[in-house]
């Protein structure tokens, strides 16, 4: 089982050179929602931080700093995509 994961990723890797670019877009849409405004939102709701408050909007301001760290980091994965699809020919290797 594991060497079929294994192969499939190597595979996928051959046929796609731009394979760090579409991890690196992955990693930044997983990022803000993962380790960011879901943390955020349930440290909010067990400490019953009241709305409008000063740690509340210090809270909210780093989700959105953080929110907007991963979009620069998707919007850079995209770019790097965009360029890997128009520069490379699958399965194909220099001499």
């Amino acid at each position: 089982m594991i060497f079929h994961v294994e192969y499939l990723w190597t595979v996928l890797a051959m046929a796609m050179p731009f394979f760090n670019e579409m991890l690196s877009l992955l990693g930044a849409i997983a990022f803000w929602p993962v380790a960011v405004y879901f943390p955020v939102e349930m440290y909010i709701a067990q400490t019953k931080i009241r709305k409008r408050t000063f740690q509340w909007f210090g809270l909210q301001i780093l989700s959105l700093f953080c929110f907007l760290v991963s979009l620069a980091a998707a919007c850079g994965a995209i770019q790097g995509l965009n360029k890997g699809l128009h520069a490379s020919k699958p399965f194909q290797f220099k001499e």
